[in-house]
């Protein structure tokens, strides 16, 4: 990657006043006709731009990037002038997730509790739930569902109804283990679940499969509208919360469990949202249409997307980006020749242009993708489509250069922060880096992983899981490589690579101010690096997250 640089002083006035018209009528009448303009100054801002670009001022006016330098704003109204004095605090551009489940997170039931995937410990658990429970009405449950595994806590287990229960006795309680559990609950959700047939032990475990998706269900009977909503309100403002602004959104893949997608269930809330003017996060949507389920041949609900939705059709908040991260139904992780279906539907993909994001996790996998890409690609190009390769726990460097040849990027994913092991390990982030593919990251959660981004640049930074294990020894990178790989490289996912990722003139105005300087071990550890947070995030120039008068 280019080293660090500093610009010059940029005479801002000059950009920045044709942007702002004022009217010549007295004072009392003056109006800031074309909105008002945004002032960060005195900051450690990150551009992530191609020359890895530091300023300390920047200026937004409409929702973008007006000026990125130095600021002399003497000549500027100040009465339609906002400023904010960062105070030496770090700052990078707004960070992109480009594979998430973000619909579905934001459709569980309770009063989800994500703040959960930074407790390490029995007692952290419980902080967190005390907390949760200052603000929820009693009564009500307090859930975290998926995105969490026992071996994330020091005692490399699950909380028990006792634990549970010195925490909060005004709350039922439901902590739900990746997938399909195990679960754990209070004294009070115990009530719950038995009611409804649910068994849970005399510890308040809920076992896994069966009666761990059994208790979910009971969960989201009488689910309504309003409380959707409620939730992915609070669930988006996590995710601003760790500084994400933009969100790749995968469908699910579940008959049951947190991966379970119920439709137009799910689209209504965010689109009200959205109509609301309530949504704090740009949404990418991605279109699943498999695994099949009702044995019939062909792919006529993927011909159903193609033939009824438009790629790239939405706005700056939310936009449809393609279809993934499954086409058709396969084993998941066997090598097996894909079969004539799934020629059938790649070609429909590429014969209309559409983009696919495809699950595959090792060389036999992509080598599958690959005989069939490659044959639909010497009918209908596909090197323009940005198409991609997903989660790629391990590729070898002859299969790199088959995807780069087709045009194809990798998004990485580093869910084996929570899950993996020695010989367990990956994505190579070094060798993906080095070999010049397009290359991107987010976290595949929230049932496999978590959503906090920053937990993945610390397996990024030291290769070791939430064990404090080291296993992807050999494939770590640079503290600004993994901010890059979530910020500037991740742009070009959805064909917005001039305008989502970096901090330039022109581009969407997302940023946050960090909690403190990730760029330096001194004042960051490496096992610090899982504590970092924004103070501060703005989104199209408009805060969501944070207030800098409490600084």
């Amino acid at each position: 990657m280019a080293p660090t640089r500093f610009v010059p002083a940029v005479p801002i006035a000059a950009v920045l006043l044709p942007v702002l018209l004022f009217t010549a009528a007295p004072a009392e009448a003056q109006a800031c006709l074309s909105g008002r303009l945004l002032l960060l100054t005195n900051g450690e801002i990150h551009t992530m731009d191609e020359g890895r670009t530091r300023v300390e001022n920047v200026a937004v006016a409409g929702g973008r990037f007006a000026a990125v330098g130095e600021v002399d704003d003497a000549d500027l109204p100040a009465e339609c002038t906002d400023r904010i004095d960062l105070g030496g605090r770090t700052v990078i551009p707004g960070m992109i997730d480009n594979h998430f489940h973000v619909q579905l997170v934001g459709s569980r039931p309770g009063y989800e509790t994500r703040t959960i995937e930074t407790a390490f410990s029995i007692a952290e658990v419980q902080a967190v739930v005390r907390e949760r429970a200052a603000e929820v009405p009693a009564g009500a449950f307090i859930t975290a569902i998926g995105g969490l595994q026992p071996r994330q806590f020091a005692e490399n287990r699950m909380p028990t109804l006792e634990e549970l229960d010195a925490a909060t006795s005004r709350h039922p309680v439901y902590i739900h283990a990746s997938f399909t559990g195990p679960a754990v609950t209070n004294s009070l959700g115990r009530e719950f679940f038995e009611s409804r047939g649910v068994p849970v032990s005399d510890t308040g475990l809920i076992a896994r499969d069966g009666p761990t998706l059994d208790a979910l269900d009971a969960l989201r009977a009488g689910w309504t509208l309003e409380d959707t909503k409620r939730t992915m309100r609070a669930v988006f403002g996590y995710f601003n919360s760790v500084g994400l602004t933009t969100v790749h959104s995968v469908l699910g893949s579940q008959d049951r469990g947190p991966a379970a997608y119920f439709g137009w269930a799910e689209h209504r809330p965010m689109l009200e949202l959205k109509q609301e003017g309530a949504l704090t996060l740009r949404l990418r949507l991605y279109f699943n249409t498999g695994p099949r389920v009702d044995g019939r041949p062909g792919n006529p609900e993927l011909r159903e997307v193609l033939d009824n939705r438009f790629p790239d059709f939405g706005d700056d908040m939310v936009k449809v980006a393609g279809v993934g991260e499954h086409i058709v139904d396969w084993p998941f992780e066997s090598a097996v020749p894909l079969g004539e279906e799934y020629y059938r539907s790649v070609r429909l993909l590429a014969s209309r242009g559409w983009q696919l994001m495809e699950h595959s996790f090792n060389d036999p996998n992509h080598s599958a993708r690959a005989d069939v890409w490659e044959r639909v690609n010497a009918e209908f190009p596909i090197t323009d489509l940005r198409w991609s390769i997903d989660h790629v726990n391990s590729i070898e460097p002859v299969m790199i250069e088959r995807m780069k040849a087709l045009g194809v990027g990798v998004r990485a994913h580093g869910w084996r922060f929570l899950a993996g092991s020695p010989g367990q390990a990956g994505p190579q982030y070094r060798m993906l880096l080095d070999s010049g593919i397009r290359v991107g990251v987010g976290m595949d959660g929230a049932q496999a992983s978590p959503i906090n981004p920053w937990l993945h640049v610390y397996y990024m930074v030291t290769g070791r899981n939430v064990r404090g294990d080291l296993i992807n020894d050999g494939q770590q990178i640079t503290r600004e490589e993994a901010v890059w790989l979530y910020t500037g490289a991740n742009g070009w996912f959805s064909r917005e690579e001039d305008a989502l990722g970096s901090i330039e003139v022109g581009r969407l105005a997302d940023l946050v101010v960090l909690s403190a300087d990730v760029f330096d071990p001194a004042a960051v550890p490496d096992e610090a690096i899982r504590r970092v947070r924004s103070v501060l995030t703005i989104l199209g120039g408009k805060i969501v997250h944070g207030d800098p008068a409490v600084w």
